[in-house]
């Protein structure tokens, strides 16, 4: 029952997430059938056990990537890690800006046409030149319109929107064809390993919207965030993968500077070991796993994986 519900929860939250960035209005009724499972009242035990359950989880995740109280922009920030946008995109390149301009895209979102020149091709091959629309911020929004669009969506947090792009910035970007997205199952660390880029002249977006529309800034930030990439490029979007190689890759990801890099490497970690067959006394006792990702280990993943043996 309790993953019936945690599908419908993220079904929904998908389709409110497509009707906001669509112009649709989020106090469109959306119905939804559920199964009679479902709707009926719960007897006073099973209160009881999903009670137990929500707050062991509560604890259990209170150690995870983006679960800070200080950062509440979680579901965001933990589906769109640099793993999740190198599995899905078709090209990831270091551009630099040659000019950008701002667009209305529905009455919350605005779009940045960001024209640029390729530097460099980390993954398939791009023109020489083009450009990308990137949804850049929520625009013009109040505290109070935000706090209405966190009702729908989840925790969102209110910012200004970020600074407008000058010529010959840099940034790494991860793209795909528009309308030809695969959408794998990010939470598996495996998937299709698809090296074919797109057509050249299949028009590209950005994926992961500006969260993964990176500045590089200095050259110890641009040197680590290429290095991580093609890390990630390598484990999985290889043919031969390898748990236990990627396994090593995440640790020593998960002691980087970089906050970015840092955090999307102990998200990673907890999808890899909730999905393969890497042990999770093996995280248990190794030393570079931290005490926020052991806990989760020792509280979920272990005594589910248990039940799960013949």
């Amino acid at each position: 029952m309790r993953m019936n519900k945690l599908l419908l929860t993220v079904a929904f939250t998908v389709a409110a997430t497509v009707k906001l960035w669509a112009g649709v209005s989020a106090d469109t009724d959306v119905k939804v059938a559920l199964p009679p499972e479902l709707t009926r009242p719960l007897s006073d035990e099973e209160k009881a056990r999903e009670a137990a359950w929500n707050a062991l989880s509560i604890r259990a995740s209170a150690g995870l990537p983006y679960q800070s109280n200080d950062d509440k922009i979680i579901i965001d920030k933990a589906f769109l890690t640099l793993g999740w946008a190198v599995k899905q995109s078709s090209n990831i390149a270091v551009v630099s800006v040659q000019e950008c301009e701002f667009m209305p895209l529905t009455e919350e979102v605005r779009i940045l046409r960001l024209h640029f020149k390729v530097e460099t091709n980390l993954f398939g091959e791009m023109p020489p030149s083009g450009s990308i629309d990137v949804p850049w911020a929520l625009s013009n929004k109040t505290r109070e319109q935000v706090e209405k669009i966190s009702k729908v969506l989840g925790p969102v947090t209110w910012q200004p929107d970020p600074p407008s792009p000058s010529k010959g910035d840099r940034f790494l970007v991860f793209l795909s064809p528009k309308n030809l997205t695969r959408f794998q199952a990010f939470w598996n660390w495996g998937g299709k390993r698809d090296r074919q880029a797109s057509p050249a002249e299949a028009p590209l977006f950005s994926f992961g919207d500006a969260y993964n529309v990176i500045a590089l800034t200095e050259k110890k930030q641009t040197e680590a965030f290429l290095t991580a990439v093609s890390g990630y490029v390598k484990n999985l979007r290889d043919q031969n993968m390898d748990e236990e190689t990627y396994y090593r890759f995440l640790k020593g990801q998960m002691r980087s500077p970089f906050p970015r890099l840092k955090e999307d490497a102990r998200c990673e970690m907890v999808n890899l070991l909730k999905s393969s067959s890497v042990g999770s006394d093996q995280a248990l006792n190794d030393e570079g796993i931290d005490d926020g990702i052991k806990e989760y280990v020792r509280l979920i993943l272990s005594p589910d994986q248990t039940k799960k043996k013949p």
